[in-house]
């Protein structure tokens, strides 16, 4: 029995020391990882740099009421296409008729004036006439001929002044009657209902000021999408009118539109009211006229969306270029105390170089960059290897460690 319990441990022991001797030794045959290596060569870097944005419409139309009024119908929407001179809602004018009415009513009464006017002018004009041939006939006097005379310049003055009334009336008359035509309000220009600022049963006040009801709606020509990008100040010196862009919709950024620098506004936009932000580097606007928008995409893009905009900013055709997708970044202390506390730490790039089939870390000197590519000016020469991915693999290397492969990127 005691034999038999010995035995039953030795086989036990044997069997586990086994295990341990298969465990090390598969560990010691698990084979490199397998690594994707990318051969450093010479091509185009084409530089540029990013800014922030918006879309708008270069033709907009802002509707604002001339009169108030409550707003009996709107007979369109938002992202409606309409036509110059379409109907677009409609305004009570009964105030405005009857308005008309009263003015009616006083030139009337400015036309009978003018007419009691013309014939006391007449009257005076005859007894101005008898007058004058009394006097030359000797049979009246001087005094009764200068009484008639200007008695008759009075009466001309009186219907001169009446008929100016009349005019004045009739052009009071001609606003109102153009007022009640405009209750119906038309579109001016052709284009969509980008936005409407009110509904049935509102009151439209007309004001110069953001007041409720002051805006009916606002109707913009599609075919006049820019983009307005704000600029830092320090990147002003590096754009110039005509200069190309690129530009994606923050919604849709699958689709890559194109375009040139129209405007460069003359000042740069007010950051707020503060005083402290005085001192603050702040954004200039650069309008952006589009190549071409699509068909598709026009009803899809509004007013306002936001917009990332490149600009192109020179670039080589042969740079000595690294895949951005291999650089890795690793800090660096400043050197001395003093510029420690001022700046901190920085980035130092760097590749992993494949040598004899192992890694070896690579400390570059980089100049410009492009969305896929950055110059290297210092560490790498053409035809050298790095490993360029996976990212897995790229994010645990170590200098000395050995790689399988290679195999091409």
């Amino acid at each position: 029995m005691h034999f038999t319990k010995k035995l039953l441990l030795g086989l036990l022991l044997g069997l586990v020391l086994a295990a341990g001797l298969g465990f090390g030794l598969a560990r010691t045959k698990q084979p490199s990882p397998i690594a994707i290596v990318h051969t450093i060569d010479r091509g185009p870097v084409h530089a540029e740099f990013q800014a922030q944005g918006s879309f708008l419409y270069a033709e907009q139309a802002r509707l604002s009421p001339e009169f108030m009024a409550r707003v009996l119908k709107v007979h369109v929407r938002e992202g409606d296409l309409v036509r110059a001179q379409q109907l677009l809602l409609e305004l009570d004018p009964a105030l405005q008729k009857l308005e008309a009415e009263q003015v009616n009513a006083q030139l009337a009464q400015a036309q009978a004036k003018l007419a009691q006017s013309q014939l006391a002018w007449r009257q005076a004009q005859e007894k101005k006439d008898r007058e004058a041939v009394l006097w030359r006939d000797g049979m009246s006097f001087a005094d009764r001929w200068s009484d008639a005379q200007l008695k008759e310049e009075d009466a001309r003055l009186g219907v001169e002044a009446a008929k100016q009334h009349v005019r004045q009336i009739a052009a009071q008359r001609e606003r109102t009657q153009e007022l009640v035509r405009r209750a119906a309000v038309l579109a001016p220009i052709g284009g969509r209902v980008i936005r409407i600022g009110i509904k049935p049963g509102e009151t439209a006040v007309p004001s110069a000021t953001s007041l409720a009801g002051s805006d009916l709606l606002v109707l913009a020509d599609p075919d006049s999408l820019e983009v307005e990008a704000l600029v830092a100040e320090q990147d002003l010196a590096r754009i110039h009118q005509g200069q190309p862009i690129k530009a994606r919709a923050v919604a849709f950024p699958e689709v890559l539109l194109t375009g040139r620098v129209k405007q460069i506004s003359p000042a740069p936009k007010p950051l707020g009211p503060a005083p402290q932000e005085a001192s603050k580097m702040r954004p200039v606007a650069v309008r952006i006229a589009l190549d071409r928008v699509p068909a598709e995409l026009k009803p899809r893009l509004w007013s306002d969306m936001a917009a990332d905009v490149s600009f192109g900013a020179g670039g080589k055709d042969a740079a000595l270029r690294v895949p951005l997708l291999a650089l890795r970044h690793e800090e660096e202390s400043a050197l001395s105390s003093m510029e420690a506390a001022a700046f901190g730490t920085r980035q130092r790039p760097y590749v992993w170089l494949l040598r004899a089939g192992q890694a070896e870390k690579r400390l570059l000197v980089l100049g410009m960059a492009d969305a896929e590519h950055q110059e290297v000016i210092e560490g790498l020469s053409a035809g050298d290897q790095i490993v360029a991915g996976p990212p897995e693999l790229l994010d645990r290397l170590r200098s000395g460690q050995a790689l399988a492969g290679p195999r091409a990127p």
